[in-house]
């Protein structure tokens, strides 16, 4: 029943890191996002929408995008966002004037976005608008789209995903955004976008099961998770207020790195010591790779306390949730014959894959 218990458990560790090594940079963060920012002014509304270059030259024909291409294929663009991003007033769909499109990167998530913006003019106070986003409502169920509503002195955030992402305001209405659906209250929108950020974030996964393979005390595992949660919490913060800005090229290769120097270790150290300094110095780069998402978005600083906690506690409650689940089946591993076996190819496993995506990120 031992043996069976350990072959099982062993099983399930290779089809993860099969999974894990499906060649692709985008498997690393497989969650796909676009922005959405919608003002109310006196001249209406204006809605600014901006997504990659890269969902955009799959989802159309116009090729790879530079700003010359761009220009030649502003209309095809246009029509496929207009296709799939609908604003309505009064519950009439609203066509808008295009008033501009361009690219802009994005340094934090190492992105090149495409930008439209759309006038809508005729559009007064205590009229109900809505949008309807259907973006790849078929084949992309991570598909999230990070709204901001700016009206006045009033802000509002909200995260549109799953197959039903509508989200509606009345105009004015001192209580704010009312009546939405395929969404939740602003902190628990944040919560799960945290919880689904690290669950779709392979390689903060795999850093995490590098560092608890080798047989430590329950003490040397407690040491790591406190670093590597206060280490990510410090410059998630930071990263997020915007104190400290490295470039993603450089933060993912290091997150990559840390995965193949864990793995490195576990195969020929002979004794495991000082691995929580080890986990707190890379976890402050995996803090950084956690921040791209919301450095983006246009939080004002008085909202910003609560999306960034609730960010990160849903981070950290998945973070535990799988530490719990994960030790005792390590603890039956590590009791068992093939534990020295177990732990070279389960390590060497993880040492290529961190050294493979080292290399991606760094140099392609």
């Amino acid at each position: 029943m031992k043996r069976l218990s350990t072959l099982i458990i062993m099983a399930g560790l290779s089809i993860f890191l099969l999974f894990m090594c499906y060649p692709t940079h985008t498997l690393a963060h497989p969650l796909s996002v676009s922005y959405s920012t919608i003002t109310h002014n006196d001249s209406g509304i204006e809605l600014a929408y901006s997504i990659d270059i890269l969902s955009v030259t799959e989802s159309t024909d116009v090729g790879l995008i530079d700003r010359q291409k761009l220009r030649e294929s502003q209309d095809d663009i246009n029509e496929w966002i207009r296709q799939k991003i609908v604003l309505k007033v009064d519950g009439i769909k609203q066509q808008g004037q295009l008033t501009s499109m361009e690219l802009e990167d994005r340094r934090s998530e190492g992105l090149t976005m495409v930008r439209a913006k759309y006038q809508f003019s005729d559009v007064k106070s205590g009229q109900e608008i809505s949008l309807d986003d259907s973006m790849y409502t078929e084949n992309s169920p991570n598909y999230t789209n990070l709204l901001v509503f700016k009206e006045g002195k009033q802000v509002s955030e909200t995260v549109l995903k799953g197959r039903e992402r509508h989200w509606e305001v009345i105009l004015g209405d001192p209580a704010g955004v009312s009546g939405r659906s395929g969404s939740h209250s602003g902190w628990l929108d944040f919560l799960l976008l945290g919880a689904e950020h690290i669950l779709t974030g392979y390689d903060h996964l795999l850093f995490l099961l590098a560092l608890l393979l080798r047989k430590q005390s329950f003490k040397q595992y407690a040491a790591i998770i406190t670093a590597f949660t206060v280490a990510h919490s410090i410059t998630l913060s930071m990263a997020v207020m915007g104190i400290v800005s490295v470039p993603s090229r450089w933060v993912e290769a290091i997150i990559a790195l840390s995965i193949c120097f864990v793995a490195v270790e576990n195969l020929f150290r002979e004794k495991i010591s000082h691995r929580a300094l080890i986990t707190f110095l890379f976890g402050l780069f995996h803090g950084l790779g956690f921040a791209g998402i919301l450095s983006e978005m246009e939080i004002p600083k008085s909202h910003l306390a609560v999306s960034l906690i609730s960010f990160n506690v849903g981070i950290e409650l998945v973070q535990i949730t799988l530490v719990l689940l994960l030790l005792p089946l390590l603890n039956l591993w590590q009791r068992s014959s093939y534990q020295k076996s177990g732990l070279i190819a389960v390590s060497t496993v993880i040492a290529l894959i961190g050294a493979f995506w080292s290399m991606e990120r760094l140099f392609f």
